[in-house]
């Protein structure tokens, strides 16, 4: 069966880039941070936006380079360094990354819904439900995905600006309190000193539509990452398999049941959960100082290749995009033993995929290891024929 075309409009596409960024982790971190240090720490953020912008401009540039792969930075490493660092940056950086945040997002929630709704079920059975919810949705197809994220993406992003400007006028019920760092959900505070109950009934519900944005964008984006790679045949090729929605099935399966994994394994605990979302961080900026060297290799190598899009300046921006990702990576907490066990999860981490991965390209893709795959090779597993023709050749099995 053929796959159905899947676009989306420029509206969907924001309310994506919307469910990624505005997501209870992030306001987690934001009031921790902010309830830390005070108005300092809009200039942390501002620091961290304008490096994440150095991100956002080599991935545009990588893209134009490049377009329409569904594999995204699997293809651009695979064409710059080869396969065995895109599949250890793709499983580590992107997949186990997203889903690790997407749990830590559904267990926030939890822990938002047993506190305001007081109903005499697990709390994880929240989780529980949401996740089933969306991942049934998904499964749908991509117009059922995109009317989801457009509603929830214009509610979330609604409340966020009217909250935010009750606080910043002080129109709010409430007395200003200063609360310890360690509080597990600064939002429900910030709702509830803002506007009693009913401002923490409030910030519930945001946290439940930043939930449902994330973990939305999160399974659909990742099972297409998964098909991408599936035809690279840098994994099982079940993930390439679609249902008659177009909707790689399996994919979306696999992402939501271990989203539930990591949301179970951080419930009800203040201190997993800021754990799992600095460990996350850690794989998704490693991901992201792939892209500048993406970026800086294939300048040097394919310098007069057409681009509609090319990063300002030469190779400046790339370079502080990796200083500075590579400055966060190791300042990511505080405190030392946190900091050296975030580290050490991490190595863990990679020294697994690197086995597998070693194994996987040379027995699996009979592949070299370690040699860069040309560009015009990479876009050409784009085309099913692709693969058809490599296994008839018994390359593939």
């Amino acid at each position: 069966m053929e796959e159905k075309d899947r676009t989306l409009g420029l509206r969907s596409v924001v309310s994506i880039s919307v469910g990624l960024v505005i997501a209870t982790s992030c306001l987690v971190s934001l009031g921790q941070g902010a309830g830390s240090i005070g108005v300092v720490f809009i200039g942390a953020m501002v620091i961290a936006c304008l490096l994440n912008m150095t991100t956002v401009a080599s991935l545009s540039e990588l893209n134009a380079l490049m377009p329409n792969t569904t594999g995204g930075l699997a293809q651009y490493t695979l064409a710059c360094m080869g396969p065995f660092p895109t599949l250890i940056s793709m499983v580590g950086g992107y997949l186990i990354c997203n889903i690790m945040s997407s749990g830590v997002e559904a267990s926030i929630f939890a822990y938002a819904m047993a506190s305001t709704i007081h109903l005499p079920i697990p709390s994880l059975m929240y989780t529980f439900i949401m996740t089933v919810v969306v991942m049934i949705a998904n499964l749908y197809g991509v117009d059922m995905f995109a009317r989801i994220q457009d509603l929830v993406a214009f509610l979330l992003v609604g409340s966020m600006l009217v909250l935010g400007v009750i606080g910043m006028l002080g129109l709010g019920t409430g007395e200003v309190v200063h609360q310890p760092y360690s509080m597990a959900a600064p939002h429900l505070l910030y709702g509830g000193n803002l506007l009693g109950n009913a401002g923490k009934v409030w910030m519930t519900f945001v946290s439940a539509l930043a939930v449902v944005s994330t973990q939305n964008s999160t399974v659909n984006g990742l099972a297409g990452i998964c098909q991408g790679m599936a035809k690279m045949n840098m994994m099982p090729r079940v993930f390439a398999k679609t249902n008659k929605h177009g909707v790689p099935y399996f994919g979306v399966v696999f992402v939501s049941v271990f989203i539930f994994v990591f949301a179970a394994l951080s419930d009800g605990s203040s201190d997993a959960i800021s754990f799992l979302i600095l460990v996350g961080s850690v794989f998704w900026m490693i991901s992201y100082i792939l892209a500048h060297m993406d970026v800086l290799i294939l300048r040097k190598r394919l310098p007069k290749a057409p681009r509609s899009f090319k990063v300002p300046c030469g190779p400046l921006f790339p370079i502080i995009g990796i200083c500075g990702t590579v400055y966060m990576i190791l300042n990511i907490s505080t405190d030392p033993v946190e900091r050296n066990m975030i580290w050490l999860v991490t190595g863990i981490t990679f020294l697994v995929l690197g086995i597998y991965s070693f194994f996987w390209i040379k027995y699996k893709m009979k592949m070299p290891v370690f040699k860069s795959v040309p560009l015009q090779k990479v876009m050409a597993m784009e085309n099913s024929m692709y693969y058809t023709i490599r296994k008839r050749r018994g390359m593939w099995r």
